[in-house]
């Protein structure tokens, strides 16, 4: 989660903090690492 404070500058940068646009940037950037992680996890179990 280091990337948290860099984010926060973008978004204040961009001047999308406080918006529904900036909020869905946050919630994607926190998210699709993590999905991609589990799921790599997965298929890498499945093909066992």
């Amino acid at each position: 989660m280091a990337y948290i404070i860099p984010l926060n500058n973008t978004m204040q940068r961009l001047r999308l903090a406080d918006t529904f646009a900036g909020l869905a940037l946050a919630g994607s950037a926190v998210y699709i690492p993590l999905a991609v992680y589990i799921l790599s996890e997965l298929v890498s179990e499945a093909g066992r």
